[in-house]
């Protein structure tokens, strides 16, 4: 750290902003990564930064056009298709762009590589739930997703808010207790685990410790980001289990 205070202009900002993502605090990187979009240095590494750091605070919105210009500009890196594609899955109304998505999720799997593969596969559920509304058939996506790529941690991420959107308390506790296991031998987001054990919480009906949780823990989120969580909380509390 005391090495980045010594640099000065925007290579200090894009640092600085680095280590607020690190260091889950995503107000503060989101802050820095915008300061550095309209200088040449450092604007392309500051975009796809900022994409990443939208994307972990569910404002998909913000990172929409991000994304897509990154997509755009670098069309063969699966991490740019990746994150266009969550924006487009993830984009807060019932207008899809199915086509696109399709032709997305296709251009991962031609990618070729083990990770574009599993991205592909965690898509395909996603895409599955949220645009085609049709949960079976995703939870059956997801599931082979977990047992094919069983030595990573993102298919049972995916499984578990997919779990929480329709209510499956069942498949939410699983893979729950499946990546706290896993957090004890590698790295696993604990915003995300914090995000999931509010959810499960307050599907279980006590909605004040699962916002007490979301407000502990998901304190650096923005503040409409963090607003977010807590109103789909009082919905999950609400929701009719399955």
């Amino acid at each position: 750290m005391n090495e980045v205070h010594k640099i000065a202009g925007p290579e200090h900002n894009f640092l600085m902003g680095f280590y607020y993502r690190l260091t889950n605090r995503p107000d503060e990187a989101i802050d820095r990564y915008k300061r550095c979009l309209n200088d040449r240095v450092v604007s392309n590494r500051s975009r796809r930064e900022l994409v990443q750091v939208y994307i972990s605070v569910n404002d998909y919105s913000s990172a929409n056009t991000l994304a897509r210009d990154n997509y755009e500009e670098y069309p063969l890196n699966p991490h740019h298709i990746q994150a266009y594609l969550n924006t487009l899955i993830n984009n807060g109304s019932n207008d899809f762009d199915v086509r696109r998505i399709e032709e997305l999720i296709k251009s991962l799997e031609s990618v070729g590589s083990d990770i574009a593969n599993e991205m592909a596969a965690i898509a395909k559920a996603e895409y599955t739930a949220k645009c085609l509304d049709n949960y079976g058939k995703a939870k059956v996506l997801i599931e082979e997703a977990v047992s094919k790529y069983s030595d990573s941690h993102y298919p049972l991420l995916s499984k578990a808010f997919l779990a929480a959107r329709y209510g499956d308390l069942n498949n939410l506790g699983a893979a729950y207790s499946k990546l706290k296991e896993i957090e004890k031998r590698k790295n696993v987001s604990s915003t995300s685990l914090a995000h999931l054990e509010a959810s499960k919480t307050a599907l279980e009906g006590d909605l004040i410790r699962a916002i007490k949780i979301a407000e502990k823990n998901l304190d650096r989120y923005p503040k409409l980001a963090l607003e977010k969580i807590l109103n789909e909380l009082t919905m999950l509390s609400e929701q009719k289990r399955i």
